[in-house]
């Protein structure tokens, strides 16, 4: 091509022909716009390339190769790779679908879904080992895995806002660096570096035929920020566990829909929320801030493992069956509403703190507000005016 910024409506690149531009744009109106290289022809770009319809398609056919050295390549549609994309050292922006062939070869710094509708990745087993990263940058729509995918040294980033649901397809990545979400299924294998200090991750269920459970993967000391539980079947919730393993995360967990069958311990640097979802304990709980529940059941019946709030402990709908051992709060107690039931366990309150319990009509088995610490301190225990409260038969009240 003779100019240094070519514009054309549709281009096809016959078998054999080689091509050499510096910036191109295939505009195209309507359904046109598709940049279609047969196998065996070849385009080197030293500038930008630019597909700007979004119904375009670039074709790149086996055997058929782009050489792109400089600028970004822009895809407003999809892209179907089974030649040769070396655009080693620049990015590569697709809004639409992209598929990529096994034996093609992909070389990018950046690979980038940046679409407003939904789009998906389908590797057909390629490593896509000449991609530094995969960048999931669509913030309107979630981006889908259609087959498993393996790059072990390709790092993935989700951006703010941004979803990547890998669909029950085993995913390895090098590094991952999320500040949007993670989804997943819970049935998939997933290996990669994770990130500990922003994002969240949302364990979603497989949504069809019987219900399921699922092991919540374990990545180490620090397993997550933030996790969720949602899933919304109607008929058929999955469980989710963690294979007797003990979860860490780091900011909050939130047990929305679904069952979260704990059989593991959890320690949890924020907030602990239960909205509309069974959460059964097996083992103990340390929430660093508030546990609020807001709906749903947690039943501690069959266990005596602790749980540790280190702030408030809310309840405002729901229900609330605690262990039958220890439940500590280092600050207030608010049951406005839904269910408390004791399970003949203890409410213990920390000592040396100022408290207060708001907690109408609320039965407890032992509730102790005493302070041991002989440290001098007079720590004030009050309950909301006008309020009444029952200590069940063989439990106890203990304020010294």
């Amino acid at each position: 091509l003779s100019s240094a910024t070519n514009v054309v409506e549709n281009m096809n690149i016959q078998d054999n022909t080689p091509i050499s531009s510096s910036n191109l744009t295939v505009t195209g109106t309507g359904t046109n716009g598709d940049l279609f290289l047969e196998a065996g022809s070849s385009l080197t770009l030293t500038g930008s390339l630019a597909l700007p319809n979004a119904v375009s398609t670039l074709d790149v056919a086996s055997t058929a190769s782009i050489t792109h050295t400089g600028g970004t390549i822009d895809l407003a549609g999809d892209a179907n790779i089974d030649g040769s994309v070396d655009a080693t050292g620049q990015i590569i922006q697709v809004a639409g679908n992209i598929d990529i062939d096994a034996a093609a070869d992909i070389a990018a710094s950046n690979l980038q879904l940046d679409g407003t509708s939904t789009q998906t990745i389908t590797s057909n087993g390629n490593t896509l080992d000449n991609l530094a990263e995969v960048q999931i940058s669509n913030t309107s729509n979630v981006v889908s895995l259609v087959d498993s995918i393996t790059a072990a040294t390709t790092n993935l980033t989700i951006d703010t806002s941004a979803q990547f649901y890998i669909n029950a397809q085993d995913t390895t990545f090098a590094v991952l660096s999320n500040e949007g979400q993670f989804e997943l299924v819970g049935s998939e294998t997933v290996s990669l570096t994770q990130d500990i200090d922003s994002g969240t991750w949302v364990y979603l269920g497989d949504g069809i035929g019987a219900a399921n459970n699922h092991i919540m993967t374990d990545f180490g000391a620090t397993d997550y920020y933030n996790l969720v539980i949602n899933d919304t079947s109607a008929s058929n919730e999955d469980t989710f566990l963690s294979g007797g393993s003990a979860i860490t995360v780091a900011n909050d967990v939130s047990v929305l829909d679904g069952i979260y069958n704990q059989d593991g311990d959890i320690n949890v640097g924020n907030d602990c929320i239960l909205v509309s979802a069974q959460w059964l304990q097996d083992n103990p709980i340390t929430c660093g801030n508030d546990f609020n529940i807001s709906g749903g059941v947690f039943d501690g019946t069959f266990t005596i493992a602790d749980i540790d709030i280190n702030n408030d402990f809310i309840i405002s709908n729901g229900t609330f069956t605690s262990t039958a051992g220890t439940l500590q709060v280092a600050n207030d107690v608010s049951i406005t509403g839904g269910t408390f039931n004791h399970n003949s366990g203890t409410v213990l309150l920390d000592r040396s703190v100022n408290h207060t319990v708001s907690a109408d009509g609320v039965t407890f088995y032992n509730l102790d507000a005493s302070d041991d610490t002989d440290d001098g301190s007079s720590p004030t225990l009050s309950f909301t005016d006008g309020e009444t409260y029952t200590i069940a038969t063989g439990g106890s009240l203990q304020l010294a």
